[in-house]
């Protein structure tokens, strides 16, 4: 219960919903489009519909996969830019995986014409194959989702937020 007495709750839902088709004759490029939502307990996010381009880099074994995006916000003008950094590493038992996101806001967006940076890199330590102690750490500049502990949201203000966590897999 919070100091009013009242229940807290879940106070956000986020989704995305991304589809890759290979590209025939092209080694390690696929067309994407995507799709992004969400809504918190206040307000609703725009819905942002991307397309574009994956290509992944093979460094031995370990591979690279960057997007380029073509982004459309909902509900406001003209066209932006996403790039997508996708990252997993399993060593022995500790799993490293995360991304970075770097994309454009346009004119009438939020906040407008900024260049909004977010990665949340995690890091799990595997107790048993199927149960693994850990956390992210997210890392954002003028993403209009991190906010600080006034509650107010700082354009050009760097947010670090870790999180700890445990992780079931079934």
């Amino acid at each position: 219960r919070c100091d009013s007495g009242k229940v807290k709750s879940a106070s956000l839902a986020y989704g995305e919903i991304a589809r890759y088709f290979k590209v025939p004759k092209v080694k390690n490029l696929s067309a994407t489009i995507q799709y992004n939502d969400g809504l918190t307990n206040t307000f609703s996010f725009n819905p942002v519909w991307l397309g574009g381009a994956q290509y992944v880099l093979q460094v031995g074994k370990q591979t690279f996969p960057v997007d380029f995006l073509v982004r459309k916000e909902l509900n406001t003008d003209g066209l932006t830019f996403q790039l997508t950094y996708v990252w997993y590493y399993l060593w022995r038992k500790l799993e490293i995986s995360g991304f970075v996101d770097i994309w454009s806001t346009g004119a009438d967006a939020y906040p407008s014409k900024k260049i909004v940076i977010l990665s949340e890199p995690q890091f799990w330590y595997k107790l048993t194959p199927a149960i693994s102690i850990g956390g992210e750490i997210e890392i954002s500049r003028n993403f209009s989702g991190a906010w600080s502990k006034k509650k107010d949201f700082a354009v050009d203000e760097i947010f670090v937020l870790p999180t700890l966590g445990l992780k079931w897999v079934l």
